[in-house]
């Protein structure tokens, strides 16, 4: 469970470890709108599988505008990692 008006770090971390246990094998990643869930699997297929961060974001977009809270979210995420933020991302 991830807090929609609050997402940490330490919430991303724990996603990636069980992404990264489950290499190789199908996954289903949910969440009630597919909100919480777009924007956690475009930051995995970036800072862990190498994908461009403007192709990827289009199916963040597919899915919702990411408000300001998961906007910031994303670009910390990004920066700290030296990864170029979006420019839908702000």
């Amino acid at each position: 469970p991830v807090d929609f008006s609050r997402p940490r770090h330490s919430d991303l971390e724990r996603f990636t470890r069980e992404m990264r246990a489950l290499a190789g094998k199908p996954v289903f990643v949910h969440c009630q709108l597919s909100m919480r869930a777009s924007v956690f699997v475009f930051l995995y297929r970036v800072t862990e599988l190498g994908e461009d961060p403007e192709l990827a974001y289009d199916d963040v977009l597919k899915i919702w505008q990411p408000n300001a809270v998961w906007s910031r979210f994303v670009r910390e995420e990004l920066q700290a990692r030296g990864i170029r933020v979006p420019l839908a991302a702000g």
